[in-house]
């Protein structure tokens, strides 16, 4: 890349990053108008469960397709720019395919553990703030998948030379998140200054806030498809395993899991 376009993506990259930072703020006002302070019962139910994605994501998945995969599809691509065949093209989508039946099954499985997880993460809560929790978490982790979904896409597109989507992405989440909150006050108002009342909580106003949260990071995620698709990246499923390194992929994986875990323990 020449020097006018490094400093043209640059300049991308840090617009999008200041504008998902400006907006994050307008959604985290917007999030205490409606929920209170984190001290309240509803605001520290959701607080609880809608960070849990984000901390079992880095935990378990984050790092090892940051150390594994990402550096196997960046050589892929690489590859690509040297041949005509563009097979390198066809052993990405083996990877993010592979990646994507893990990451799906990740979910499922924290999905099923919403209960314990909550009880390790958050433990010490009222009953009916703990039960709320779990609630709100069966609406939240499925965002563990898109984490995940948003990482590999963005590092395809990064290793494509095209670095503003990536970074804007999250600003689309902050606007659906915010929307969400918005119709979230108008229908049910603000956070009542009276004691928090569980019974208050039926499934339509958990889905709508959670809900919203969820949707956010999957549309950040999944609206890197368009600018892939401009650049000529086709995204399609292939099972086709055989030659993809898995057994020494899933080694390093291991030892990366080993140091993440580690880290956790100590932090």
């Amino acid at each position: 890349m020449s020097d006018s376009s490094i400093a043209r993506s640059s300049a991308v990259m840090a617009a999008g990053t200041f504008a998902s930072r400006i907006l994050g703020l307008v959604r985290n006002a917007l999030l205490l108008t409606a929920l209170g302070a984190t001290a309240s019962g509803a605001a520290d139910a959701f607080n609880t469960a809608n960070t849990l994605p984000n901390t079992l994501y880095n935990l378990l998945a984050g790092g090892i397709l940051n150390a594994v995969l990402v550096p196997t599809i960046v050589r892929a691509l690489s590859r690509d720019r040297d041949s005509a065949d563009h097979a390198g093209h066809d052993h990405v989508n083996a990877l993010l395919t592979f990646s994507a039946i893990v990451l799906l099954g990740l979910t499922v499985t924290t999905v099923a553990l919403a209960w314990p997880l909550v009880m390790l993460f958050g433990g010490g809560m009222q009953a009916q703030i703990f039960d709320l929790t779990v609630i709100f978490a069966l609406w939240c982790l499925p965002q563990i998948f898109f984490y995940g979904v948003y990482a590999l896409l963005g590092q395809v597109l990064n290793s494509l030379s095209s670095f503003g989507p990536y970074m804007w992405a999250p600003v689309v989440n902050n606007l659906v998140s915010m929307l969400g909150l918005g119709v979230f006050i108008v229908l049910y108002g603000t956070a009542p200054s009276e004691n928090f009342d569980v019974s208050s909580w039926g499934i339509a106003k958990i889905a709508l806030l959670a809900g919203s949260m969820t949707l956010g990071i999957a549309v950040q995620a999944l609206i890197l498809i368009f600018p892939l698709q401009r650049l000529g990246f086709q995204l399609k499923p292939n099972f086709t395993w055989r030659g993809l390194g898995l057994r020494r992929v899933g080694r390093v994986a291991s030892w990366a899991f080993a140091a993440l875990l580690i880290n956790a323990v100590m932090n």
